[in-house]
């Protein structure tokens, strides 16, 4: 396997064009088990994405957020200013929201869920959520399948793009 560098991109080519994938059930991870019959399918270059070399998108006075979408997924890195208010929505992806540093009080459905430093809150597709930001909040979300992140001319599932990174 051979690796190549420029300053944006980390690509990593295997001697044939396929993928030498490595099985995850080799390193005990039941989560994608069966994934390893992908072994001869054809797969694009990965790429490295350095959240530093990201611009900041300030979407309101109260977040700011930096966002990396593949084609499956998107993950942003959020920061929510203590009091931000992400109002009552849904939308058709899953979404995770890792708090890294902070707290959110997030409305799930009718259920009403702390989520602390550390802590991962699972989100189905479709279920409205709101969240207010107890302190200063430093998180991770992920969506999947992939979400709007402002590269788009539009949002794909309608939500209000000023107020939901």
């Amino acid at each position: 396997m051979e690796a190549s560098r420029d300053s944006d991109t980390v690509a990593l080519r295997n001697e044939r064009t396929t993928c030498n994938y490595i099985s995850p059930i080799a390193f005990g991870c039941q989560a994608h088990a069966g994934a390893e019959k992908l072994e001869n399918v054809m797969t694009p270059d990965a790429t490295l994405h350095r959240w530093s070399d990201l611009r900041l998108e300030k979407v309101t006075a109260m977040v700011s957020c930096k966002a990396i979408a593949g084609d499956r997924q998107t993950m942003i890195q959020a920061y929510l200013k203590r009091g931000a208010q992400i109002p009552m929505h849904a939308h058709e992806a899953d979404q995770l929201v890792y708090i890294l540093r902070g707290a959110l009080r997030c409305l799930v459905g009718t259920r009403e869920i702390t989520v602390r430093d550390g802590e991962v809150l699972h989100v189905p597709a479709r279920l409205r959520h709101q969240a207010e930001a107890l302190e200063d909040t430093f998180e991770l979300v992920v969506f999947a399948p992939g979400r709007w992140t402002g590269q788009e001319s539009e949002p794909q599932d309608g939500a209000d793009s000023t107020t939901d990174c």
